[in-house]
């Protein structure tokens, strides 16, 4: 593949190491022949290899291994579902335990349905005794604990509405144009995922005031309407159970095996409630991979799986080290990217399958130039027949890095599906503004053009609509943007500032996209300045990311000489989005699929690619400030964040089965980039 335009490679650029680094190929050793026919428990595993279900060495011991607590570390692809299924199993019909007295917690409902339909098909067991099991995500358990102790409150779980009330407070404090109400529900989530209420806010800056008091006042609304958020379910649980003794030593009494999935994505209220909850016994089964650990932005952190040993001197670590999803190539370029962490319980993967191929590098010129080479391959490949579109997947590392992969894909009519994004680039909160100039120097008399730009003009959305409403009607008008300058309340200075922007963005039409662009954002309308003179719109999005979008804006306009063009193909771009939106719901649509690294994890596909491999942005240039990021567990440190961001990297070459792809453009945004350092680490001589 890539033949033709010579641009497909086995060795990333400038490599100096002779070698594709590969996996050791895991022995075949099954229960067959681990387990003899004489001992206790070999009536188990008889009828489990009946169903087709074998169990490798360690495997087995994860499943023998029920009394004390037990630190199951699951390697990408290792089998862990099955382990867990089988282990829950065993406990149920070995040791004649009732399926009440398990609990059993998963972190997404799909792998609590999973599981447990899984476990109703093993042997000795039925839907009945299945569905007795306590089994769900963190959340759907503890809500049923504490309604049954009289916890009556709604549940907020729209977040349309979630946003709604969040915009109703930010309109009660005139602060409805400063904050995007997502961010702030953002940042508060993070805040009660580490226990922190807003009394407990340390706060120096008028900002971090302002912070306060809308959490403060998103909190007295709640209560006020009598509801709760998903982050109150668990806290909620945690004060339930630290204070009430009678409540958690019945619990305690009745669970006597704790089992928790994915426990590195854990955060410190799921953490102090699996404590609350432990008997003596300390029958706690944690399951999870600290080399997967790559949500700190969702408060998770990969200590609580690496200090389980501290906090259980008696801890038993199992680790599951065979990789059946991927070839030997893919398993080997993992284990040699992640091995230059050093936060790591440490394993080296071996895998079970032979590689036909080896993962395929990358230089295209530029994104643009990537998206054709990507595009064009998976046209060719699937005309030829060897693949279908639902085989390929697009990994990146942020939203905006799909930006060109969208317009080629679009552009080529090419059926795909973009996961985690509720509206397309073009549509972000940061890009429209800037778009918005560019409507209304083709259209005067676009109301949401007009309430678009109202905020970098330092007037209120909200207020600047009714005002053009009312105002245009009665005074009928050819060019609704000079209403502005009749907005209540105008002084002088402000209101010749407003007559020079509608000046300018006349002017707008008459240059070629990226050059009007480039005005809007560093010309005399400022909007850079704009934006990086309020850290209100930077509480959880790094200015460095702000930056990166519009660069990326500029990047798209690029192949359009006419405004009036490049306009006309965005609303195309968002109406095929529309159109997309149907393939969501059919699981076995054929169509490429399309996601961020951190939404593809825990998932695995036939051929990946990952785009964008190159310094800046995988590893991100934002970790350089990590310790500013007020989203970040703990206030990580560079070192720390270098890790994630290479956990991350590892996360992504681990979901291809068959092929990979590693993209590494030469220019980024119109600026030359080095390759990844994290494929230098690999490929290069010590």
């Amino acid at each position: 593949m890539f033949i033709k335009e010579k641009q497909g490679f086995k060795y990333p650029f400038q490599s100096t190491k002779n070698g594709i680094p590969l996996a050791d190929l895991a022995e075949n050793q099954t229960t067959l022949e681990l387990v003899a026919e004489n001992e206790s428990d070999s009536f188990f595993f008889r009828a489990i290899e009946k169903q087709g279900i074998h169990l490798n060495n360690s495997q087995l011991q994860a499943v023998r291994t029920t009394d004390g607590p037990v630190l199951i570390i699951a390697g990408a692809g290792s089998g862990k579902t099955r382990v867990l299924t089988c282990r829950t199993a065993y406990l149920l019909t070995k040791d004649d335990l009732k399926p009440e007295e398990v609990l059993l917690v998963s972190f997404t409902r799909k792998a609590a349905t999973e599981m447990l339909e899984r476990i109703k098909l093993l042997p000795g067991l039925s839907t009945s005794i299945a569905n007795r099991i306590v089994s769900g995500t963190f959340h759907s358990i503890f809500l049923r604990l504490l309604r049954s102790h009289n916890y009556r409150a709604d549940i907020l779980s729209n977040s349309k509405y979630q946003e709604i009330l969040m915009t109703q407070i930010l309109r009660d404090l005139s602060l409805v144009d400063s904050y995007e109400p997502e961010s702030l529900l953002s940042l508060i989530s993070h805040f009660k995922s580490q226990m922190i209420l807003p009394r407990h806010l340390e706060v120096t800056t008028p900002i971090e005031k302002e912070i306060q008091h809308i959490y403060m006042a998103y909190e007295q609304l709640k209560e006020k309407k009598n509801l709760m958020d998903f982050d109150d379910i668990l806290l909620e649980t945690y004060y339930l159970l630290k204070y009430n003794h009678e409540v958690r030593e019945q619990l305690q009494k009745r669970f006597k095996y704790i089992c928790i999935d994915e426990y590195q994505d854990t955060n410190l209220v799921q953490h102090q409630i699996m404590r609350l909850l432990l008997n003596k016994s300390q029958n706690l089964l944690a399951v999870g991979d600290e080399d997967q650990s790559i949500y700190n932005f969702r408060s998770s952190s990969p200590e609580f799986i690496l200090n389980l040993k501290q906090e259980f001197p008696n801890l038993t670590q199992i680790t599951l080290d065979t990789n059946y999803r991927s070839t030997i190539a893919i398993v080997g370029l993992g284990n040699d990217l992640i091995k230059h962490n050093t936060k790591r319980i440490g394993k080296v993967l071996k895998a079970t399958k032979e590689a036909e191929t080896t993962p395929i590098y990358l230089r295209p010129k530029d994104s643009d130039h990537e998206a054709k080479l990507i595009v064009d391959n998976i046209v060719a490949e699937t005309q030829n027949g060897n693949r279908r579109f639902k085989d390929y997947t697009i990994l990146y590392r942020i939203h905006s890095l799909s930006r060109a992969i969208w317009d080629e894909l679009v552009l080529q009519e090419i059926p795909f599906v973009a996961h985690g994004v509720k509206q397309v680039f073009y549509q972000n909160h940061i890009v429209k503004p800037v778009l918005d100039h560019l409507r209304l120097s083709l259209d005067p008399n676009n109301l949401d053009a007009i309430s678009g730009v109202a905020p970098s003009m330092y007037l209120s959305r909200e207020k600047v609509s009714q005002h053009i409403t009312s105002n245009s009607m009665e005074q009928k008008t050819k060019n609704n943007l000079l209403l502005l300058l009749r907005f209540p309340g105008l002084k002088p200075y402000h209101q010749g500032e407003i007559l020079n922007r509608v000046e300018h963005i006349r002017n707008l039409k008459n240059m070629a996209p990226k050059e009007a662009i480039k005005f809007i954002r560093k010309g005399p309308i400022k909007y850079d300045e704009f934006l990086n003179m309020d850290d209100r719109k930077t509480i959880t999005l790094h200015k460095e990311f702000l930056i990166e979008t519009l660069d990326e804006l500029e990047s798209a306009s690029e192949k359009f000489t006419r405004v009036e063009d490049f306009i006309h193909f965005i609303d195309t771009i968002i109406e095929k989005h529309k159109e997309m939106e149907h393939l969501k719901k059919n699981p076995n649509a054929d169509a490429v699929q399309l996601m961020t690294l951190h939404s593809a994890k825990g998932l695995e596909f036939p051929c990946v690619f990952i785009i964008g491999f190159c310094e800046g942005i995988m590893p991100h240039k934002a970790i350089e400030n990590a310790e500013d990021q007020k989203d970040r567990v703990n206030a990580n440190t560079y070192a720390e964040a270098l890790e994630e961001e290479r956990r991350l990297a590892y996360v992504g070459v681990t979901r291809a089965e068959e092929e990979l792809f590693i993209s590494s453009p030469k220019k980024y945004r119109g600026k030359n980039v080095e390759i990844s350092r994290f494929l230098k680490e690999s490929f290069q001589e010590k």
